[in-house]
């Protein structure tokens, strides 16, 4: 379930709730927090916190911090702080390895976006590239030397989107997008994976159903608008990814080429802008797809 309340009491501020159940034991909570023009500034302040139980594996916190700066219209730059603890599990149950750790990161993001409308963009495009470098020390190192752990290494993250929109006629218009990202470091632990699927990057597949520590992503979306900020779409989602070896926990390194395809539609309703889709995988069938739903809220 995702929920966003845009433009909270007319003052411009953004708070977003976002949580997924993807099975009994897994599940994921996330807040943030959007304040702009602090003190008359021109700059927007995001706060953010994650929370991640992994079933008998582990639990991961993050607190983000990230202050734009817009530098025009259509250029911003932001500077990136994030705080992250990794705890593994306690339970008897569990024999999966992964290391006590607290992550230190900073970066930096850069966005440009000429989209004419947020809601319905039919012209423009919308860059976005974010490179970070984190410092992590493990707590446990005594108990993983062996498994060929250091007290601590750095880890870098390198991320890009690129969406173009375009329109052929009255109503229609058409996203082409393509994401790349890798993760590159001496140690690559699940927690630090790209997650594939639900939403993100590729979809027909459960949230976060591949793991992926490097991937590049297209997406071609067909858009038929029924309002102002409603419409009809349907769209074809394709990409490669690949996943370290994982040696601890006898994970070979996989990769492939995957697809998914589908539709949905996002209506205006008196409880904000909710979107459904229905999204198949190369290899599900019909009645075997996954469904999506979202909520945005402007009060």
């Amino acid at each position: 379930a995702f929920v966003s309340f845009r433009n909270l009491f007319g003052t411009g501020r953004k708070l977003e709730a976002r949580f997924l159940q993807e099975r009994k034991a897994t599940q994921e909570l996330e807040f943030k927090y959007l304040e702009p023009y602090p003190f008359n500034l021109p700059l927007y302040l995001n706060f953010g916190f994650l929370q991640r139980i992994q079933d008998t594996s582990y639990t991961k916190r993050n607190i983000d911090l990230k202050i734009d700066l817009l530098f025009s219209d259509d250029i911003t730059v932001s500077a990136i702080g994030n705080y992250e603890r990794v705890i593994p599990s306690e339970s008897q149950l569990s024999n999966f390895v992964i290391a006590d750790s607290r992550t230190l990161t900073s970066g930096v993001e850069i966005k440009y976006d000429t989209r004419d409308n947020i809601y319905i963009p039919m012209s423009g495009i919308l860059y976005r590239t974010v490179y970070s470098i984190g410092q992590r020390n493990v707590f446990n190192f005594s108990s993983l030397s062996s498994q060929g752990y250091p007290p601590d290494y750095t880890i870098q993250r390198y991320f890009i989107n690129l969406d173009v929109f375009t329109s052929f006629f009255k109503r229609q218009s058409l996203l082409t997008s393509l994401n790349g990202g890798e993760i590159v470091s001496d140690k690559v632990e699940e927690s630090d994976l790209f997650r594939i699927g639900g939403n993100k990057f590729v979809r027909g597949y459960r949230v976060a159903q591949i793991l992926a520590g490097g991937l590049a992503a297209g997406t071609f979306e067909l858009r038929y608008s029924i309002s102002s900020r409603g419409f009809l779409f349907g769209f074809f989602d394709g990409g490669y990814y690949y996943r370290p070896e994982d040696i601890p926990n006898n994970i070979p390194r996989q990769e492939g080429f995957i697809y998914g395809y589908g539709l949905g539609l996002r209506l205006e309703t008196g409880l904000g802008l909710i979107s459904v889709g229905y999204a198949l995988n190369k290899e599900s069938s019909l009645l075997d797809g996954v469904i999506s739903f979202g909520l945005i809220n402007e009060f």
